[in-house]
C-alpha cells in the first residue's frame, strides 16, 4: 500500500508539472482574451481539460504525458495488477482539479451574472483571434464543431425534445472516448512501469 501511495503521489505531481509545461499553444490566444474576465483559473482549467480529454493520437504531447506519468508512477509503485486502481486515482484526481478550475470560473460568473460585462468581453476580442483559432483549439473546438453540426437538426429537436439526449451524446461521446483512451494508456504504462520496477528491484527489497 505504501508503494502504491508513493506511485500515486509521484504520478500526480508529474501530471500537474507536465500539464503546466505542455500547455497547448492553441489555447494561448483564448487565454489572452478571456483571462482578464475569468481570472487565472482559466489557464488552470484549460491545461487539465487538454490532457484529460484531448485525442492522444491527434496531439502527441498528450500521449507522451500519459506514457511518462504511467511509467514513472509504475516504477515507484512496483504495481502490476494494482495499476488499474493507481491509474484511476491519478485520472480522477486530475479530473477533480479540472472541475475545481471551472468551478472557480463559473460560480463567480453565476453569482455576479447581472454585473458581468458581456459587451466588454465581446469588445475586447484580440485582432489575432479568429473563429478558426477557436475551432482549431483542442477539445473546445471539437465541442463547438460537433454542436454546430448537430444544430442542423434543430427543427427535429424542437419537434421531439427527447432528441436532445441524442444531441448531447453525439456531441460529448467522442470527447469522453478520448478520455477513456487516455486512461487506458495511463493504466497500461503503469502496468509496464510496475513490471520493470519489479524486475530491477533488489531481491532483498520488499
Amino acid at each position: 500500500m505504501g508503494r502504491k501511495l508513493i506511485g500515486i503521489t509521484v504520478g500526480l505531481l508529474l501530471t500537474i508539472t507536465l500539464a503546466f509545461y505542455l500547455f497547448p499553444p492553441e489555447y494561448n490566444s483564448l487565454v489572452m482574451w478571456l483571462a482578464p474576465f475569468f481570472g487565472s483559473w482559466l489557464r488552470f482549467a484549460f491545461m487539465f481539460l487538454f490532457i484529460l480529454l484531448a485525442d492522444c493520437f491527434a496531439y502527441p504531447t498528450v500521449l507522451i504525458l500519459w506514457v511518462v506519468v504511467g511509467l514513472v508512477a509504475g516504477l515507484f509503485a512496483r504495481a502490476t495488477w494494482g495499476s488499474i486502481g493507481i491509474g484511476i486515482v491519478i485520472f480522477v484526481v486530475t479530473f477533480l482539479l479540472m472541475i475545481l478550475g471551472f468551478a472557480n470560473i463559473i460560480i463567480p460568473l453565476v453569482t455576479d451574472f447581472g454585473s458581468f460585462d458581456f459587451v466588454g468581453l465581446l469588445g475586447t476580442i484580440p485582432p489575432d483571434v479568429s473563429m478558426f483559432d477557436i475551432l482549431g483549439s483542442p477539445v473546445i473546438g471539437d465541442i463547438i464543431s460537433l454542436l454546430m453540426e448537430n444544430l442542423a437538426t434543430l427543427p427535429e429537436l424542437m419537434a421531439d425534445p427527447s432528441n436532445i439526449l441524442s444531441l448531447l451524446l453525439s456531441t460529448f461521446l467522442p470527447i469522453l472516448i478520448n478520455g477513456v483512451k487516455n486512461l487506458i494508456i495511463l493504466i497500461v504504462c503503469i502496468f509496464i512501469g510496475g513490471f520493470i520496477g519489479r524486475l530491477i528491484r533488489k531481491p532483498d527489497n520488499r
